[in-house]
């Protein structure tokens, strides 16, 4: 009485599908097996797909210090570019090149989620970096970039020969860099 009673409860509860599974000893036709194997193919793809979008998702940390790399690469490049740009419109001075000597990379400020919970005897305080999503790619909020301080210049031009155009140089770039004069140096090229 209690087994059927329990077999009843599965029946109920949709325990009966796995029935469907259940190899028939006196089958002749192979359609059922055919049914449970594409099944059980179409859930292992599912599985899959969904185990690899999970490691993409996790992947974003490598991604994010590529980003960080790549900024402190921008800004290196597009401050040479500028004082290349800048130098070659000067009357006189022709076919420049700059090397800019930084003290680090660029610093990215993140936001963070700072929770902070008291149990009585010790106070405890968590953060967390905050993120932002849009379609799928999630992407850590930036609040600022601290840029590195520059430690150098050096330029190598033609027309800069004369002592007056080098002072003048060395001069204007200090300012503008905000560096001391004595780390500018300026030399004539071929």
């Amino acid at each position: 009485m209690e087994d059927n009673n329990n077999e009843n409860k599965k029946q109920k509860f949709g325990f009966s599908i796995f029935k469907f599974f259940k190899k028939d000893k006196n089958e002749t036709n192979g359609h059922s097996k055919k049914t449970a194997l594409i099944i059980a193919f179409i859930l292992f793809v599912i599985v899959l797909v969904i185990f690899i979008t999970s490691f993409k998702q996790q992947g974003n940390g490598s991604v994010k210090k590529a980003s960080n790399e790549s900024v402190a690469s921008s800004y290196h490049t597009e401050l040479e570019n500028r004082l290349v740009n800048i130098l070659n419109s000067v009357s006189g001075i022709s076919n420049a090149k700059v090397f800019i000597s930084l003290s680090s990379s660029p610093e990215i400020i993140y936001a963070q989620d700072i929770t902070e919970n008291d149990n009585g005897s010790s106070n405890i305080k968590t953060s967390s970096i905050v993120f932002s999503k849009a379609g799928t790619q999630t992407t850590p909020c930036e609040i600022k970039i601290n840029y590195p301080k520059i430690l150098g210049v050096l330029i190598v031009a033609k027309g800069v020969s004369d002592v007056k155009t080098k002072m003048t140089l060395t001069n204007c770039i200090g300012a503008v860099l905000n560096v001391p004069i004595s780390c500018v140096e300026i030399l004539e090229g071929k």
